[in-house]
């Protein structure tokens, strides 16, 4: 089953979509100059969206087929890790070093979905009711440089941003918390997991 692609824009338009309606602008409806480069800016947005997605498709082929190379090709020489969950699941950890193990050689990680956040990409994954994982990808430049893995763990995603100075809390600026990504996780689980909050 082929992962769910998002983008962060409200509305979702596809490449596919913004690359006909430039075609439609030249051809049909010659627009102001202003829309013109909005058009361009978001379908340069979408293609950019598109790299890190092939990207971090191409780590999980590479991960599932025990392909070293191709892993260490997609990432800095030095990556920041960061992982919550039962310390005997570090899968992720021990596939990307080499330092593999029976019971780990044989996780298989199928991602269900994949959104980009920004320079962020939020990978989904799970299997029955024993097995959920996330996994946040930095990307920088073309290539990754931190991870952060979640193994039985909800997650929320919140960007941060400060209000305008018109309306101080205790004579600082106020901080409004915006919901970016939340974890699917299945209806079917009744075991409850613990969440956090990540906060970019």
């Amino acid at each position: 089953m082929p992962p769910t692609i998002h983008n962060s824009s409200l509305y979702k338009p596809t490449f596919t979509h913004f690359s006909l309606c430039i075609k439609n602008i030249h051809l049909y409806s010659p627009l102001p100059t202003v829309e013109l480069l909005f058009c361009r800016y978001i379908l340069a947005i979408l293609a950019e969206e598109q790299k890190k997605i092939s990207m971090v498709q191409q780590l999980y082929v590479a991960l599932s087929c025990g392909d070293s190379g191709r892993v260490q090709g997609n990432l800095a020489s030095e990556v920041d890790w960061w992982f919550h969950g039962p310390p005997c699941c570090q899968y992720l950890m021990r596939s990307l070093t080499g330092i593999t193990h029976d019971h780990c050689s044989s996780f298989q990680f199928l991602p269900r979905s994949i959104t980009v956040l920004g320079n962020k990409v939020v990978v989904e994954g799970w299997e029955g009711e024993s097995c959920y994982w996330i996994h946040v990808w930095t990307v920088d430049n073309g290539i990754i440089t931190e991870v952060r893995e979640y193994f039985n763990t909800s997650l929320v995603v919140k960007e941060f941003k400060p209000t305008s100075s018109s309306a101080p809390l205790l004579g600082k600026r106020s901080q409004l918390c915006v919901p970016l990504w939340q974890s699917k996780l299945n209806n079917s689980k009744s075991k409850s997991m613990p969440g956090l909050v990540l906060a970019i």
